[in-house]
């Protein structure tokens, strides 16, 4: 990591924006992020990639939850994935352009690449592609190593992240072959910060990385930022920060 992360452990992480789908508020949606700008919390999100190569700001690969529709957000254009309309609220949704326009670097951004486990980079780059003109802060961080494995090798100097629970754990600590001995996807991956589970807490894994210096930092004591989610409650919320610099929470106001 060659810059400072500070920005991420410096105001609580509203998951998926600041939604409320009882009064019509949708995660990952317009109002939701416009939402979470206006109580100055952190935005974590989620992208999927379009039929067409476009970053979609959506958490599931299909669009039934959440809409009127049941096809694969991944067989469908941007245009036609802009027309969909949530089961509930007046949004539609955003490419990744259109929410770097709406947050224009008032908040942080935790973005989150989705995968099919399929080896398609296609998110990674498309990702990183538009990230390129955005000047607000922001970071990358997904569940599968492959894809940060690619943003790392696109623009290593994205703060990156690995997402994990504890049943995902092995998917970062496996031995690689065709590389040097006991090489693991964490160590090629090379975080900058981790997001864990919080039901996992406390974790040996959680306190290992948080305990490794950071390469450029290496006479340093400061250590690589470790988040957690979904924190739902602020009996959680004190809970965890007890292992974690700061929550990604969603369904209270926090403290």
């Amino acid at each position: 990591m060659t810059q400072s992360l500070d920005w991420l452990k410096a105001r609580p992480i509203a998951h998926r924006g600041l939604h409320d789908a009882l009064n019509g508020v949708v995660e990952n949606s317009k109002t939701a992020f416009a939402r979470a700008i206006a109580g100055n919390y952190a935005i974590e999100c989620d992208l999927q990639i379009s039929g067409d190569g476009e970053a979609m700001v959506f958490h599931d690969h299909d669009l039934a939850r959440l809409t009127e529709q049941e096809e694969q957000v991944n067989t469908l254009r941007a245009e036609q994935l802009k027309q969909v309309r949530f089961k509930t609220g007046n949004d539609k949704m955003q490419t990744l352009d259109e929410l770097l326009v709406q947050v224009d670097g008032k908040v942080p951004l935790i973005i989150e690449l989705k995968s099919l486990v399929d080896g398609d980079l296609a998110l990674a780059e498309r990702a990183v592609e538009v990230l390129s003109r955005y000047n607000g802060d922001y970071c990358i961080m997904s569940f599968a190593p492959l894809l940060m494995r690619a943003v790392k090798r696109l623009s290593p100097q994205i703060p990156r992240g690995a997402v994990v629970a504890p049943e995902t754990e092995d998917l970062w600590m496996r031995c690689q072959p065709h590389e040097n001995p006991a090489t693991t996807m964490l160590d090629l991956v090379e975080p900058d910060f981790l997001s864990y589970d919080v039901k996992g807490l406390p974790s040996a894994f959680v306190a290992t990385f948080k305990s490794l210096t950071n390469e450029p930092l290496a006479n340093s004591t400061r250590t690589r930022p470790v988040i957690c989610w979904t924190v739902k409650d602020q009996k959680t919320a004190d809970f965890s920060y007890q292992f974690c610099d700061q929550i990604t929470f969603e369904g209270f106001t926090p403290k």
